[in-house]
């Protein structure tokens, strides 16, 4: 278990998602994010589907 920083939380409940279920990193990838370990918060992506 880990702790959610508020940014991130926003982040999700931003796109749609609940901020209180547990997501794995290919989540939230399929989901054109990723972290940003530097700054602790989720960055949008741009994503190529192929």
């Amino acid at each position: 278990m880990i702790s959610v920083p508020e940014d991130v939380k926003r982040v999700l409940r931003q796109s749609g998602l609940d901020e209180n279920i547990v997501i794995g990193l290919l989540t939230l990838e399929r989901a054109g994010m990723v972290p940003d370990t530097v700054t602790g918060t989720l960055r949008k992506v741009e994503m190529l589907v192929l």
